[in-house]
């Protein structure tokens, strides 16, 4: 079986743990992207197939589906996915980690997939 990681778990796993350890609400777009690579190379090390859906198509397809969670913004060159003010990160788990099974939370929260996320503003 192969898993296929949307955007959306990627995107709200990132901002729970980084609400969690910093208190920031947004995520740079290429810290998605290389969070999500390494999140796939967890489950392939533990045998499982997964495919990454991050692109210029699923982002929007994602910010649109989830418009009343996330919000995109640009600073400089560099383009952030933010929670929504009227969003807390326990609205977050509710949506996004209430089915979410025990061995496919451990690639999103292992030492190796957070990494990625250390120093994020």
């Amino acid at each position: 079986m192969c898993r296929f990681i949307g955007m959306e778990d990627v995107v709200a796993n990132a901002l729970i743990e980084l609400i969690d350890s910093k208190g920031c609400r947004r995520v740079n777009t290429k810290q998605i992207m290389e969070y999500g690579v390494l999140i796939v190379r967890y489950l392939m090390k533990n045998g499982e197939q997964a495919v990454l859906l991050i692109s210029r198509d699923y982002t929007s397809e994602f910010i649109y589906n989830y418009s009343d969670f996330f919000e995109i913004s640009v600073q400089g060159n560099d383009e952030y996915i933010s929670l929504k003010d009227s969003k807390t990160v326990e609205d977050l788990r509710a949506c996004f980690r209430a089915c979410i099974s025990p061995d496919y939370l451990e690639a999103f929260i292992s030492e190796q997939s957070l990494a990625v996320l250390i120093g994020v503003n």
